[in-house]
């Protein structure tokens, strides 16, 4: 940063008042008439020039000039709660700058619309429950290399800043099928689980419905239909449009197993049967259905773009299985751009499904600190071994009545130049 930027004012002024009649009005305006106000924010307008040669003594009261008007010049109209008084729902901690969450663990206790309830399975019901886990390296930061003092929630630090787990209480001990899978909400979705190891997940991804001969499954415009069948073994799938046209007849053979597929749109969409019931009271045939361009997928545990599930940097990190069972999928959520790593004031991660948002929403403010600025000069400035980094430099101090800076540490802080560099100190 070159240290001739700032010169002496009131001749730099006087000028401007002789050629420019815009600001010929009245000096008892001074400084108002030095900025621009919009919307309630104040910036100064002006320039403050020195000569290549100006001596070091007033280039320091030039800067002792342009301090007092950035401080009377720079500003915005703003009320500042004492408390936080953003209205939260869910669960809403203060964090001092600088640490972590006290509480990092949320279930339904603390966030109510989170899921803790039972679900069956071939008769057995089983207690299940959702937790989300903010990673202990996520702070509250205004560092002012990253974003220049302003307030963020930093989450590069950690490998995965958010989890999300899927809990049963008592291991899940059964086997699952495509004819018969595991249905559980993971972010308030229904998914349809129809294999698990110790690594993976296979579910069904297409839509699922039940359909007979007047009631369709659809899909992206598409109605398909069940018209003819066999409990347990084949069903006649029809497909037409909007309109009521066929367009595709096929039949699905349970014992293969392989989807039946229908080129449609320019797309494939495929078929599969999870269930046939032919009722012999009623001579009707319907079957379980899961429709669409894939209809399951299995899903590798791990943080490659394979495990990315349900969506875009949310990965399948751990399957918690092993011999007795199935006893927890922890999805987690990893950015991958910085601006997704810092969080600035007011930003957010959304979960898959808008289930829920992490974010900094209100600033509480509990005191002020008076700030006094003065030239200086002839400042040396070492590090923290006590070795000379710099000498003679010259600027502003920095006094608070309390310590403020460096994490509450110091009360006194220096702004420094020399003939080519700046030194924050």
């Amino acid at each position: 940063m070159e240290n001739k930027i700032i010169s002496g004012l009131m001749l730099a002024l006087v000028a401007g008042l002789v050629a420019s009649p815009a600001l010929a009005t009245n000096l008892s305006e001074f400084p108002g008439f030095l900025a621009k106000v919009e919307d309630g924010v104040s910036t100064p307008n002006y320039y403050i020039v020195v000569g290549d040669s100006a001596a070091p003594i007033d280039v320091v009261g030039a800067i002792d000039v342009a301090s007092t008007l950035a401080s009377a010049l720079s500003y915005q109209e703003k009320s500042v709660p004492g408390v936080t008084t953003t209205e939260v729902n869910g669960h809403s901690q203060e964090v001092a700058l600088g640490n972590s969450l006290s509480t990092k663990a949320f279930t339904q206790t603390r966030i109510p619309y989170f899921w803790r309830g039972k679900i069956t399975y071939s008769g057995k019901e089983y207690t299940t429950y959702e937790k989300v886990i903010i990673d202990d390296s996520v702070k509250v930061e205004n560092d002012y290399v990253k974003y220049n003092g302003t307030l963020y929630l930093d989450l590069h630090s950690a490998a995965q800043p958010i989890k999300y787990v899927y809990i049963f209480a008592t291991p899940f001990d059964q086997g699952v099928s495509v004819e018969k899978p595991l249905e559980i909400e993971l972010f308030g979705q229904e998914y349809q689980i129809t294999n698990f190891s110790t690594s993976s997940i296979t579910i069904l991804t297409g839509v699922v419905g039940t359909a007979d001969s007047t009631t369709p499954v659809e899909y992206e415009g598409y109605k398909f239909y069940v018209v003819d069948g066999e409990t347990g073994s084949w069903a006649k799938i029809q497909v037409t449009d909007d309109e009521g046209n066929v367009l595709a007849t096929d039949i699905y053979d349970m014992s293969v197993g392989s989807p039946v597929e229908f080129t449609l749109g320019g797309k494939t969409i495929k078929v599969k049967a999870l269930s046939v019931y032919a009722s012999t009271i009623t001579s009707t045939i319907t079957a379980k259905l899961v429709v669409g361009e894939e209809v399951d997928k299995t899903i590798d545990e791990g943080t490659s773009s394979d495990s990315e599930f349900p969506e875009e940097k949310w990965y399948l990190y751990d399957v918690g299985a092993d011999s007795s069972g199935l006893h927890n999928i922890t999805i987690v959520y990893i950015p991958s751009e910085d601006e997704e790593k810092y969080l600035k004031f007011g930003e957010k991660v959304v979960a898959p499904n808008d289930y829920f948002e992490v974010g900094l929403y209100d600033l509480a403010v509990k005191s002020f600190a008076t700030l006094t600025f003065e030239p200086v000069t002839d400042v040396d400035v070492v590090d923290e071994a006590g070795n000379t980094v710099a000498e003679n430099l010259y600027g502003l101090r920095i006094t608070a009545d309390y310590p403020v800076f460096n994490n509450e540490e110091y009360s006194t802080a220096y702004f420094l130049l020399n003939a080519s560099d700046m030194v924050i100190a």
